[in-house]
């Protein structure tokens, strides 16, 4: 039996999407993500994920965040932290992921009705129940053995995103 490893994002509503594209933009200004994924491992990556995603939050902290130009919502950051995380992992890991028959990718099942999104979002209306969004991650997790992709993706409902997708 081939070993998955499942990264659970979960997705923002358009407004958030607005403020995901923003930080995208930073990202690739930074240099990480979209540039350094391409990048051999041990080339700084991660630390360069970690170093930004650390100041990010010293920011927040001392609410100079939205005056530095990062969006107004930590999910949004946090989620695409998350999803390069597992990207630059698939890229560092990818011969040995290949040889040992493992797929490493980041799930998105949308939007679940659950107790901490609530909160979050004044129109639950086409949330998922936990059970039904488990069902395709549960999918991507338990792909045949042989199977070989998705690989590194973002996947939503069994279909790969691009990295701009909304």
């Amino acid at each position: 039996m081939s070993t998955r490893m499942v990264e659970v994002r979960a997705k923002v509503l358009k407004q958030n999407d607005l403020l995901a594209r923003a930080l995208r933009e930073r990202f690739r200004k930074e240099g990480t993500c979209v540039v350094s994924l391409v990048s051999s491992p041990g080339s700084g990556k991660t630390a360069f994920l970690e170093k930004l995603l650390a100041e990010y939050a010293a920011l927040v902290e001392a609410g100079q965040d939205r005056a530095s130009g990062w969006p107004s919502s930590i999910n949004v950051v946090s989620k695409i932290g998350q999803v390069a995380a597992v990207r630059i992992m698939a890229r560092d890991y990818q011969d040995e992921a290949r040889r040992r028959g493992l797929l490493i990718n980041a799930a998105c099942p949308g939007l679940v009705e659950t107790e901490a999104s609530r909160p979050w979002f004044d129109d639950m209306s086409s949330a998922q129940s936990p059970d039904a969004a488990a069902v395709d991650v549960a999918w991507l997790a338990t792909r045949p053995a042989g199977v070989t992709e998705p690989y590194g993706e973002l996947v939503q409902h069994r279909v790969v995103l691009g990295y701009d997708a909304r």
